[in-house]
């Protein structure tokens, strides 16, 4: 087992997308090319678990801002057109990708991706408000839940959108700020 951190998945971006594609409904399929703009941000955090040289796990956030969350609760932008956040306004953590085919997988995943996106909150003086997530499979839902995230619309009128602004002292993500 193999964990590939930030700057090592990005090495592999289009293996990455790839293997994603492979997980995600079809409104979900994605081209790099129309994420460039988060991973040239510095704002996209990703760490990824390979096995025999095969991806086998990965995780990955972008910060952004409320606007974007916004935008996305009202479904007036596509997942692509969140943008990274800026310095203006709150940040916002998407959790945009969790792919786990080994329970052991996922404390070091978030571990290890949660040390990145703290490092930089703390190197820029950022604190993070909130956080959203689309749940595009019943296994998110469930982390989604049990991490005290609530949902009150639908992505695309099927995919439920979770917010985390109330409770966020009880979720994993409290180790961020």
């Amino acid at each position: 087992m193999n964990l590939l951190r930030t700057p090592e998945s990005l090495e592999i971006a289009n293996k990455l997308n790839d293997f994603e594609n492979s997980f995600y409904p079809i409104e979900f399929k994605a081209k790099l090319k129309d994420y460039k703009h988060w991973i040239e941000s510095k704002m996209f955090f990703c760490n990824t678990i390979t096995i025999e040289d095969e991806i086998n796990s990965v995780i990955s956030f972008l910060l952004t801002d409320e606007e974007s969350m916004n935008n996305i609760l009202f479904n007036n932008y596509l997942e692509k057109d969140i943008v990274p956040y800026n310095f203006n306004g709150n940040a916002i953590l998407y959790f945009s990708s969790f792919i786990i085919n080994h329970n052991s997988h996922s404390f070091v995943l978030m571990r290890n991706v949660f040390r990145e996106i703290k490092s930089l909150a703390q190197k820029y003086n950022i604190e993070i408000h909130s956080s959203f997530t689309i749940a595009v499979t019943t296994d998110g839902e469930r982390f989604a839940e049990r991490n005290h995230f609530v949902t009150k619309v639908k992505y695309k009128q099927k995919y439920p959108i979770y917010t985390l602004n109330e409770g966020w002292d009880k979720s994993i993500f409290r180790y961020i700020n």
